[in-house]
């Protein structure tokens, strides 16, 4: 644990490795994926590469460290010793939604090499705001099984028109909606709903802009899984 140089002095979890290859070496090396295992299966799924793993594991104790002093924010840094001296990695916000610490679809599909035609004529692709259904009902028992809650007092015209809402956590907020057989849609229609929801995210005020890390799509019924379908990137 440290503290920033400048004011406020927020504190700030240091994570510290050790490498005996070069710095040059290393800086590459880490952002190699795993050959067996390319995605690590967190919610949503994040490229399994040590420097990813790396950034999870500072964001862990930023978040531990933020509750147990009960304070707003707690920054996350990697430090990594090389033969040929430190490297110094600054562990991005979006590391620290708490959703990729526990996996919240046991069945989640990680990306696979399928082989396949190439169709002579693609399918025609849905527009995004046909496949969003009006909140269910049994949407906010869904959100409180895995620590969520909608935020209903705060007036978001423009999260409305698409039947989308915010879902607080204790330091993040993601978006949360309901789609029809997500899975089943054709990928041009998945990629176009995940555009929205980013255009969506600039429509918010600027602090919270920087809160909303993920987006979820909830099922049809109580019994079904929240699906991460996005990480918000900046």
């Amino acid at each position: 644990m440290g503290l920033t140089v400048k004011e406020p002095h927020t504190p700030v979890c240091i994570e510290l490795k050790t490498c005996q290859l070069a710095k040059s070496v290393y800086d590459q090396y880490a952002l190699t994926a795993c050959m067996r295992t390319p995605t690590l299966a967190c919610s949503p799924p994040v490229k399994n590469c040590e420097r990813a793993r790396h950034h999870l594991q500072a964001a862990y104790g930023a978040v531990a460290l933020q509750y147990r002093l009960g304070i707003p924010r707690v920054d996350a840094v990697v430090l990594v010793m090389c033969r040929d001296g430190p490297l110094f990695y600054r562990t991005p916000l979006l590391y620290q939604n708490e959703t990729l610490f526990r996996r919240l679809d046991a069945t989640v599909d990680l990306p696979k090499v399928v082989f396949r035609p190439n169709p002579a004529k693609p399918p025609p692709a849905t527009p995004a705001r046909k496949t969003m259904r009006a909140w269910p009902k049994h949407g906010d028992l869904a959100l409180k099984r895995y620590g969520l809650k909608r935020d209903t007092a705060t007036s978001r015209p423009a999260l409305r028109n698409y039947k989308a809402w915010v879902a607080t956590s204790r330091t993040s907020l993601v978006f949360v909606l309901c789609v029809h057989k997500w899975k089943a849609l054709p990928p041009t229609t998945q990629k176009k709903v995940r555009k929205v929801l980013q255009n969506m995210r600039t429509k918010l005020d600027a602090g919270e802009q920087k809160k909303v890390l993920a987006a979820f799509v909830v099922g049809q019924k109580l019994t079904d899984p929240l699906v991460p379908i996005a990480i918000m990137r900046a």
